[in-house]
């Protein structure tokens, strides 16, 4: 009997491969990611240290990268379609390991230039489309690369930064493309880290995809925060944070930059502190900026938009007070009335002081609906969340005051999020984006702001401490986020889970069954999320169990207030009524809340997977 030989692709990455009892069809590892599936009973395996050596020489001299000429008549054939080309003959030639990160320049016989990473093939046609439609659709937001910049310039300099930028415009406009630039893409970001450039462009890459990231199944694959700590490091180790003294990180006898691209580095190091106060805000992690943090000199010597440096100020100045607060809480745990007193005054202060800066900046007359306004609303409701908790147990007017204030911050920001276009919605060239509403072309920041709006609005009405009025407005807003939430989903990434998830927690029937019983401290609203999914777990362990009674171990104290385990025990038993209802709403939602696990510490709890498409949605508070 022969011997089973496995494909190359499989045997590269040593991974287990059936494609000799499926042969001639691909094997299945090769099926699912689309990729050619040639056995080749000569082929040799190249090692990791190999192809690490390999990666770093052509990522650190990308001009030195082989330009490959297709002379053979087979190659000459074949004509790129539209649709972007996939040829198994020209995909034989290159080694499975090159096809992973290796972006290369090829010239057909009708002197058509193609570019190529992997199986995908774009000729230049698409290429300018593709640039066009990022440049239209998604740099108004986020402004960190020059508007005027040429492609061919870019994949000469930085293979990394121009793959970037093309799976970003594909994701709304080329969908045969974008799944397979999904899993080339972060392989070329990985060793653009393993070298050190004194160009800005590889940081540039990595900030996009801190902004526009690419779709995740689960939390873990959530690389946004690293990402950002990764574009710190290489601008600080370069110099990007000193301009001025940018002679001090460059070699001896270097020239001096230009205007030009002194400027280019003042904008990107600000884009650098920009996505980390805004992913420190969102995540809850101490920021990474250091002291000397961008000045207004340096915003304006970076020539971005005015909007941006508006929204620039806000994000460093919210970072700034979520570092002061959460340390005032964190030291001050008593529960007097004074403390209480103290720390709803201190919200107040630093809220009237996000709308001093506001005000000197002049937001709200001269940009009644930019960005940056959508980002003073998102600063609000972070500052306002530190002590939303309190605020929806206590019955005083500080309490009472928070309530509203952070109720207005909400339903404004889903009114501007919905009701104002940031970017254009006309069409780009011959790219189709069938119909998208232009928020799906918004920075996933924002995107967090309006979730956690619904969250705050969903927690204010739950616990019933809104009045009659306020409550229907909340219902509304809720709805059109969404709306919002399910037109813009291109892919079934975060926002259709986040959808399908708001629009079960959001029943009332849900409501009724599902009360919150611990106060998780946490920011942006997210008590409400970890609240009730607690409690939805619990339902289902007391379910598939048939247990009346669960051990207070099961539940943390998350209130960090001293209760024995008959207290916290009170009041978990479901009514069986109730199961058969609770199936249908679950199942209606088209949200699947995993079962249960094993777990390592403790039979009785859950298994962490149960939370792997929630946390990705969620701030890591504790």
């Amino acid at each position: 009997m022969p011997r089973a030989v496995a494909c190359s692709i499989c045997r590269q990455d040593k991974a287990r491969c059936d494609a000799f009892t499926s042969a001639p069809d691909p094997c299945t590892r090769c099926r699912t990611r689309d990729l050619d599936c040639i056995i080749e009973p000569t082929f040799k395996r190249t090692s990791t240290t190999s192809r690490s050596k390999r990666s770093s020489h052509e990522m650190r001299n990308p001009k030195e990268s082989p330009i490959r000429t297709t002379k053979t008549s087979q190659d000459a054939s074949a004509s790129p379609s539209q649709n972007g080309l996939r040829t198994s003959d020209l995909a034989g030639s290159i080694n499975s390991d090159q096809q992973s990160y290796k972006s290369t320049f090829s010239v057909s016989r009708d002197d058509q230039v193609l570019v190529r990473l992997g199986n995908i093939i774009l000729v230049h046609s698409e290429i300018n489309d593709l640039f066009r439609e990022y440049f239209h659709r998604y740099h108004p937001l986020f402004p960190v690369l020059h508007p005027t910049i040429a492609p061919s310039s870019v994949q000469r300099d930085c293979p990394t930064l121009f793959w970037v930028i093309i799976v970003t415009a594909a994701r709304s406009s080329r969908p045969d493309l974008y799944p397979a630039l999904c899993d080339l893409v972060p392989q070329m970001v990985s060793g653009s880290f393993l070298f050190q450039s004194h160009s800005a462009q590889p940081c540039q890459a990595i900030l996009i995809l801190c902004m526009f990231p690419l779709p995740t199944v689960k939390s873990r694959e959530d690389v946004r925060w690293m990402y950002s700590g990764m574009a710190m490091q290489m601008a600080t180790l370069v110099g990007l944070h000193k301009t001025g003294s940018d002679h001090e990180y460059r070699s001896a006898g270097a020239s001096r930059l230009s205007d030009k691209d002194r400027q280019e580095l003042s904008r990107t190091w600000c884009c650098c502190c920009y996505v980390n106060a805004t992913l420190s805000t969102e995540l809850g992690l101490p920021s990474s900026i250091p002291p000397d943090a961008p000045s207004l000199e340096e915003l304006s010597k970076a020539a971005l938009p005015s909007e941006f440096v508006c929204a620039t100020r806000i994000a460093l100045e919210s970072a700034k007070m979520s570092k002061l607060v959460d340390q005032n809480i964190s030291t001050d745990t008593t529960t007097s009335t004074g403390a209480e007193t103290a720390r709803f005054g201190l919200l107040r202060m630093l809220e009237s002081d996000l709308n001093a800066l506001a005000k000197s900046m002049g937001i709200r007359e001269t940009l009644p609906s930019g960005i940056a306004e959508l980002s003073l609303l998102m600063a609000k409701i972070n500052l306002c969340s530190f002590e939303l908790n309190r605020a929806t147990r206590l019955r005083t007017s500080d309490a009472a005051q928070l309530r509203l204030s952070v109720f207005d911050c909400a339903t404004s920001l889903i009114q501007l999020f919905g009701g104002t276009h940031f970017v254009s919605a006309q069409a780009v060239g011959s790219l189709t984006t069938w119909g998208l509403p232009v928020q799906t072309f918004y920075p996933r920041n924002y995107w967090y702001g309006l979730v956690y709006a619904c969250l705050v609005l969903m927690k204010l009405s739950l616990t019933n401490t809104l009045p009659e009025v306020e409550s229907g407005r909340s219902k509304v807003a809720i709805q059109q986020a969404v709306d919002l939430l399910n037109s813009c989903s291109v892919v079934p990434d975060e926002l259709s889970r986040v959808a399908k998830l708001i629009g079960l927690l959001r029943r009332e029937a849900v409501q009724e069954i599902i009360q919150p019983r611990h106060k998780v401290h946490s920011r942006m609203g997210a008590s409400l999320m970890y609240e009730i999914i607690f409690s939805v777990l619990y339902w289902k362990k007391r379910k598939q169990k048939g247990q009346q009674h669960e051990d207070s171990t099961i539940w943390p104290n998350f209130d960090h207030e001293t209760r024995d385990a008959s207290q916290m025990d009170t009041g978990l038993a479901m009514p069986d009524t109730s199961s058969r209802g609770m199936d249908e709403l679950i199942a209606s939602s088209g949200y699947l809340i995993e079962g249960w696990g094993t777990n390592t510490f403790d039979a009785n709890l859950w298994d962490t997977s149960a939370f792997d498409q929630l946390f990705s949605i969620l701030p890591c508070a504790f």
